[in-house]
């Protein structure tokens, strides 16, 4: 075999592998009004346009416009939990332990990034996701 199968045939291995992979996606910042939840919005219809499997997970209490966008036409979709009160983040980890989805989204509100560094503490949450549930963060 030639150096250049070689490569060939390990650059479509990996590929494999990437497609194997389950990716979550977390929208935050600390700031209000910049764009998060449209951003995620946007995301979640590209998801959609482009026929992935996926769920999507709104954490905005006040505002929580990811479901309120997509629940007419794609019921289910989207999850609502709390990141504020103790426990009820787990949510989200239960559900990833339970159900497989390629591609999870997460919107979270404004000024939840210290709740969250802490629930993320608290739970190993990134180390649970990639040695156990096998998914790829992006933040």
């Amino acid at each position: 075999m030639s150096l250049h199968n070689e490569q060939q045939q390990q650059d479509n291995q990996q590929h494999q592998v990437e497609e194997k992979t389950k990716r979550l996606v977390i929208v935050t910042g600390d700031k209000g009004g910049v764009g998060k939840s449209t951003f995620s919005r946007g995301l979640l219809q590209l998801y959609i346009d482009k026929n992935l499997f996926c769920i999507a997970y709104d954490a905005d209490q006040r505002n929580n416009q990811l479901r309120r966008h997509h629940e007419k036409f794609n019921p289910g979709l989207v999850r609502c939990i709390n990141v504020f009160d103790r426990g009820k983040a787990d949510q989200l980890l239960i559900d990833l332990e339970a159900e497989t989805f390629p591609l999870v989204l997460l919107d979270l509100p404004a000024q939840s990034g210290g709740v969250f560094e802490l629930f993320v503490k608290e739970l190993s949450f990134f180390d649970t996701l990639a040695n156990e549930l096998g998914y790829r963060v992006t933040k």
